[in-house]
């Protein structure tokens, strides 16, 4: 029986040895399979000019759209992109259906528990908008509490939004509203369902041209502003520091801001 039952302890202990290093390559193992396959899958929210959009013949467009495009060129590899829902985009990534998000994205503590992040490739500046005709008033922050609000479900913006507004009072739970894609958000605002819309300032600035909407305040930088990153599969270190070492490379050879001019963005 003594023997029976140092045999089963072995036997589970490799076991166990075997399942650790198999987990361990597969973790490591995305880069290699990127390569591999010549093809990377990289998921937006497409809904959000001039960062991303769908043109008229159903194409991919925009400053993150032909941003991931030379990163995976200069990777070797050609770049596939799927359109999802905002608040769905961090959770398939989490799940390995995907291989990456670019979605003028910010980093979060709440995204951080499930994703890894790429460093900085741009600056996030926010704003809110409201319809042409409105005559909503916004002179200093908190002044947005007043109204109806409209915003991405899932965005940074959510946790400040709680803690500075609701949770003190300043601003009716009903005054809040999520959505799940911008084009519906801008529809409710044009219609006078909504009083404004909170989005990034170059989003504000292009939505302007489309639909009779107008920049209403744009958001001071100590309040909430800052990196745009790239996330990436939780823990793979191997894919991030290569997704890192392309975005230095193409900050430092002019690439970024000679696409920023190109879509009309400030450096």
């Amino acid at each position: 029986m003594k023997k029976i039952g140092k045999l089963l302890l072995v036997l589970a202990i490799t076991a166990l040895a075997v399942t650790s290093c198999t987990t361990e390559n597969q973790a490591d193992s995305r880069l290699d399979a990127i390569l591999e396959s010549g093809k990377m899958i990289c998921a937006t929210s497409a809904d959000f000019p001039p960062m991303e959009f769908i043109n008229d013949d159903g194409t991919f467009d925009g400053f993150d759209i032909d941003f991931i495009n030379e990163l995976g060129n200069r990777m070797g590899v050609t770049v596939e992109m799927w359109d999802m829902p905002f608040d769905s985009l961090i959770q398939s990534l989490a799940e390995g259906k995907i291989d990456c998000v670019i979605a003028g994205m910010g980093p979060s503590e709440e995204r951080d528990k499930q994703v890894d992040f790429s460093i900085s490739y741009k600056e996030r500046v926010y704003a809110v908008m409201s319809a042409i005709d409105s005559d909503v008033v916004v002179n200093e922050f908190d002044d947005i509490a007043k109204y109806r609000l409209g915003t991405l479900s899932g965005g940074v913006q959510v946790e400040l939004f709680r803690s500075r507004w609701l949770e003190t009072g300043m601003m009716p739970e009903e005054n809040l509203m999520f959505y799940d894609r911008t084009d519906s958000g801008i529809l409710d605002l044009v219609a006078g369902r909504l009083d404004l819309w909170w989005s990034q300032d170059v989003v504000v600035q292009d939505w302007v041209k489309r639909e009779p909407v107008k920049s209403a305040f744009i958001v001071p930088g100590d309040i909430i502003g800052g990196a745009t990153v790239i996330s990436l599969p939780e823990g793979d270190t191997e894919l991030k520091a290569k997704f890192d070492e392309l975005i230095t490379e193409m900050i430092e050879d002019g690439f970024r801001d000679s696409l920023l001019d190109i879509w009309g963005i400030p450096r």
